[in-house]
């Protein structure tokens, strides 16, 4: 269970957070600010006691804050990867919030990691659909004759992973036996592996990455995606 609670955010808070996930969804980055005590924190304005660490989806504006934050500060790059893998899942085990896009103002964004890591997997399937739409193809992980799968958290036995390009596929390839990339055309891939899925009553994992919060899509709603409609994002 997470030691920090959600809080309703305002509109314009929620706009930070939500912009901050969407820069780091096409980047594949973050960035923390790291000196002589550790990652820069603030004391939280919201939840007496608890600390709020910093991110920043831009690396000058990192920097900017540097030398006013820590004492021998250095810029450091977390990966996407990592940050809903391990790093944002740590911040709640600590009891810490995220800050995204901090600046300084009266009131800042403080999110709980889980929270982010819930709106940054939103921003990576829908960065995931801009993708294929712009490329007209997507990658799969081919497995001898069928697709890789992974085990399903849902009631589908299995979920097979979608990506928009052959690094994240090869990402993914390297830690499943056997597996290679493996390019589709959109066209296909809606109108053959979509019904595949529907046979064998499989769901989908666009832009999947390790860790909570991957979202798991029904065929039916991988192709409103790919159509240009927001299907219902089923959160595992």
């Amino acid at each position: 269970m997470s030691f920090v609670q959600a809080h309703i955010l305002s509109a314009e808070d929620a706009a930070a957070r939500d912009g901050f996930a969407g820069r780091v969804a096409e980047t594949g980055v973050a960035y923390v600010v790291e000196g002589r005590d550790g990652i820069a924190q603030i004391s939280s304005v919201r939840h007496l006691g608890t600390r709020v660490e910093l991110l920043w989806s831009d690396r000058a504006e990192a920097a900017r804050w540097a030398t006013s934050l820590a004492v021998e500060p250095q810029i450091h790059a977390v990966a996407l990867a990592d940050l809903l893998a391990t790093h944002l899942t740590g911040l709640d085990a600590a009891g810490s919030y995220a800050g995204p896009d901090w600046s300084d103002l009266p009131a800042e964004p403080e999110v709980t990691g889980l929270d982010l890591i819930r709106v940054l997997r939103r921003a990576c399937v829908a960065e995931f659909a801009r993708s294929a739409h712009t490329t007209r193809q997507v990658w799969l992980l081919r497995q001898g004759e069928q697709f890789a799968a992974i085990p399903a958290t849902g009631s589908a036995p299995l979920t097979i992973p979608v990506f928009a390009s052959a690094d994240q596929a090869a990402d993914l390839a390297r830690t499943i036996p056997g597996a290679t990339p493996y390019r589709q055309p959109l066209a296909e891939f809606i109108g053959k592996t979509l019904m595949t899925c529907i046979a064998k009553r499989q769901r989908l994992a666009p832009a999947y990455m390790p860790g909570p919060g991957v979202l798991e899509l029904a065929p039916w709603d991988m192709k409103a995606l790919l159509n240009g409609t927001q299907p219902p994002m089923r959160v595992a």
